[in-house]
């Protein structure tokens, strides 16, 4: 009898632990799907990609730039955040070793240029800038 308790509470424990992975994965799955929704992706946009997580103090940093390129810049920049902790083969594709990382690309998907930390909109718009594509507000 008690190993058969044992055995019934550890086969809970186990369908916790997978339904609170699932829900995770759908929440972060959901997340990114709207945020793809509310940007245009088009091929004559440049696209600038935030690495890091919503657990760290760094990257929670840098919300407020995104959602400053995003409102400022919604019909040329592509805005895209990956939770590398989430998703990290997205982490490894991009070969992220410290958050927050971005990267921006051209809109034929060539990477310009990269950088870790903190990163300002006004400098993040200086590099779109130099690398020959200047950010235009929507109008």
């Amino acid at each position: 009898m008690n190993s058969s308790k044992s055995i019934a509470i550890l086969v809970l424990v186990a369908a916790a632990v997978a339904a609170a992975f699932y829900l995770r994965a759908g929440k972060a799955e959901q997340a990114v799907s709207a945020e793809t929704q509310e940007v245009p992706v088009t091929l004559t946009s440049p696209t600038f990609i935030e690495l890091g997580s919503d657990r760290c103090t760094s990257c929670r940093a840098m919300i407020p730039v995104l959602e400053e390129l995003r409102n400022d810049h919604k019909c040329t920049l592509n805005v895209r955040f990956i939770d590398v902790w989430d998703s990290p083969e997205e982490g490894e594709r991009f070969d992220i070793t410290v958050i927050p990382s971005q990267v921006l690309l051209a809109p034929d998907g060539r990477e310009l240029t990269r950088h870790t930390g903190f990163w300002s909109a006004d400098a993040i718009k200086t590099a779109f800038a130099s690398s020959g594509h200047p950010l235009r507000s929507c109008e």
